[in-house]
């Protein structure tokens, strides 16, 4: 059996409505624009900084991380409520909703990371049990073990068919918990959201794979306080999304169902009650 403490303060990756164009130094943090050599698009760098870490959990667990996201990708304001360090999204189609969207809030489990994988499914039932109290049809796909870029983490593919501006679509997610190499106790939640108005993004093993997010996740690195890419965070060409080996169906109810007495339990750490700004539909039944 796993013992010790987990817990997580990520928020759920929405779905919202376009609100205006936002700089990197309005929304906070440090950015630079550059034009990857393997893309032809222009990307912009976020550097995470203890300024977005408003809320007391992201302060108390906060980590160093960067990554570069396409340019013309928004980036939701940083409130005192906030629970993402960040999250970018893209533009949304006239009368569609958001294509893909990116998110990063923290992680914080035990200093030894096989103690973290094995407490893999709490901390993934603790985000289930939201997304299922907030997407109409949701259904975890499969989890397990995977890695982003050489970096250990534990995913979650999930599916769903909430009604989005005024008509039923198809969401696609993927949720990572990535502890740092060098300090397991601490790390990151990373949500990734993908619907049917992508152009390229057709079914869940697309997320993160196809579309836009392969630019981010490929740049994804834990970084010291200064930007630079940590040593043990090893830099790669292209996102490494090792497939789930033998990874069995989970429901809703066995994902978010009561854990053992014994299993890590959330130690103070939260998931945002998901909220929709879709254009008019509000939030699903």
């Amino acid at each position: 059996m796993v013992s010790g403490r987990i817990g997580l303060a990520a928020a759920a990756a929405l779905l919202v409505a376009s609100c205006g164009e936002q700089t990197a130094q309005q929304a906070g943090g440090s950015a630079q624009v550059s034009v990857p050599a393997d893309t032809a698009a222009v990307t912009t760098t976020y550097v995470n900084s203890r300024a977005n870490a408003v809320a007391p959990n992201l302060a108390q667990h906060y980590v160093d991380f960067s990554f570069d996201y396409p340019s013309n990708w928004q980036r939701e304001p940083v409130t005192p409520t906030s629970s993402n360090y960040i999250k970018v999204y893209a533009p949304r189609p006239t009368g569609a909703t958001e294509p893909e969207n990116f998110a990063v809030g923290s992680f914080y489990g035990t200093p030894d990371m096989n103690t973290n994988m094995q407490a893999g499914p709490q901390v993934m039932g603790q985000l289930a049990q939201q997304f299922g109290r907030s997407f109409a049809g949701f259904q975890v796909v499969d989890q397990g073990e995977s890695t982003l870029n050489g970096l250990r983490a534990y995913q979650l593919r999930f599916s769903a068919t909430p009604e989005l501006g005024g008509r039923q679509r198809q969401l696609w997610g993927r949720a990572m918990m990535v502890p740092m190499p060098s300090n397991p106790a601490k790390g990151v939640m990373i949500v990734m959201l993908a619907t049917d108005s992508s152009r390229e993004v057709r079914g869940v093993e697309d997320v993160g794979v196809r579309g836009e997010l392969p630019i981010i996740l490929r740049s994804f690195r834990f970084t010291d306080a200064g930007g630079a890419a940590a040593a043990n965070a090893p830099a790669g060409d292209a996102p490494v999304l090792r497939p789930i080996p033998d990874a069995a169906p989970v429901g809703p109810a066995e994902a978010g169902g009561k854990p053992e007495a014994d299993a890590p339990q959330q130690d103070g750490g939260y998931v945002e009650e998901p909220a929709y700004d879709d254009g008019g539909s509000g939030k699903p039944e």
